[in-house]
């Protein structure tokens, strides 16, 4: 865990490896990047982050005179003893290049030490409740066109909502199927369509949906619980409480819950999903909802786990700014009542440029260097309002130089 100091050979470092991958369910995989070093300190922490909702995993490495491989023993690919990253090329982090970063002396000695904390994985995310039948999928324009985006805005999360029948249905689709192997293929997760209705729905019935969503599509990353209760009945906690171990038992992850509106803390504090949706409306919500600073709120609980629905808007930077400052997963289309959600958001792309890293104007806030930076052949950084790039030089009067160069 986090903080932990483990003292590890080669064997037990791939055996640990092995068995950390096989413990993180499958939504959780892939973010990469440590967050953090400790200066002065021989450990060389391995912290990870994953993706939404945020839960530290990690081991912490010592650097004993050996080359200690990362995923692979290719030494193109290796944790030098001095802490250099070795690569089989520059260092590319969301598009920014460091082309050559300054390694202490020896283990321990932090005089000319710099990392990088890079938090790409923290960015809020895309959940789209996709209910475009996928016919076609092959030449659908509209899940060709979210596969393309995604493909150019990797770095930002995206969860797709499939619903083929009010939920899975009795039988496989081959058209959902397939699209799930597509939309997989661009990094894009997804989840399962499951109505509860309030608790109305008998809590068998509800599990069986689960149970049927792995047999039909044993791809399907997670479930979205709709029509979530919000109350202050206990009953109705423990209903959700237990249908989200029950998904998480079955390895579905995340789960995501949707009252649609502000949910009380209880809901929180008892798990009973991964993610609560708090705002499900035509409006834009308001700063102090998306707060939920209030007695029995959820103030106290990480932005990661509220995510909020927006429809017959058009597009509102200020007003996205501010949803996606305090919630994890969010989403907004002009499309309208009475199925918002049958088609493709016109803004997808917008709030996709503004939650990617590489173009947000908070990167500098995301990316954090530390230390002394060596890049002699400068940075190249992406402009935050557009797709132009620029190699930035620091010449020895202290003047900052910057040229127009091709993205990476």
């Amino acid at each position: 865990m986090k903080g932990s100091k483990l003292t590890v050979g080669l064997f037990g470092l791939v055996l640990l490896a092995v068995l950390i991958a096989a413990q993180v369910p499958r939504w959780a995989r892939g973010a990469s990047a440590p967050e953090t070093a400790e200066g002065g300190d021989p450990w060389v922490p391995l912290v990870y982050r994953l993706s939404p909702p945020g839960v530290a995993v990690g081991t912490n490495m010592y650097s004993d005179g050996t080359n200690v491989g990362i995923a692979t023993t290719a030494p193109a690919a290796r944790l030098d003893v001095n802490g250099t990253a070795r690569i089989g090329g520059p260092l590319n982090m969301s598009g920014q290049q460091v082309n050559d970063v300054a390694a202490p002396a020896a283990p321990g000695d932090a005089s000319n030490q710099a990392y990088v904390a890079n938090r790409v994985a923290e960015t809020t995310g895309i959940l789209i409740p996709m209910y475009v039948y996928p016919a076609n999928i092959f030449t659908n324009p509209v899940y060709n066109q979210l596969i393309a985006l995604k493909k150019t805005y990797h770095d930002v999360p995206v969860y797709a909502i499939l619903n083929p029948a009010n939920g899975p249905g009795a039988v496989a689709d081959g058209n959902y199927t397939a699209a799930i192997e597509r939309l997989h293929g661009a990094g894009i997760f997804i989840l399962g369509y499951v109505s509860t209705a309030y608790t109305a729905r008998p809590y068998a019935t509800v599990t069986a949906d689960v149970d049927a969503w792995q047999t039909l599509y044993p791809d399907v990353d997670g479930i979205f619980f709709d029509e979530m209760t919000n109350d202050n009945n206990q009953g109705h906690v423990n209903y959700y409480q237990g249908l989200n171990n029950y998904a998480h038992a079955a390895g579905l992850y995340p789960t995501v819950g949707n009252p649609g509106a502000g949910t009380l803390e209880i809901y929180f504090s008892s798990n009973t999903a991964d993610v609560i949706v708090i705002h499900e409306n035509s409006s834009w919500p308001t700063e102090a909802d998306l707060k939920g600073d209030y007695d029995g709120g959820y103030a106290d609980y990480h932005y990661r786990q509220r995510a909020g629905l927006v429809y017959a808007q058009g597009m509102d930077t200020a007003q996205f700014q501010v949803l996606r400052h305090y919630l994890g997963l969010v989403y907004v289309t002009d499309d309208t009542l009475p199925n918002p959600w049958d088609t493709l958001s016109p803004h997808l792309e917008t709030t996709l440029r503004l939650l990617s890293v590489s173009d947000s104007a908070e990167f500098a806030q995301d990316v954090v260097v530390h230390g002394d930076l060596s890049a002699a052949g400068g940075i190249i950084l992406q402009a935050a309002d557009g797709p132009n790039c620029f190699r930035l030089v620091v010449d020895n009067a202290g003047t900052l130089n910057t040229t127009p160069v091709s993205c990476p």
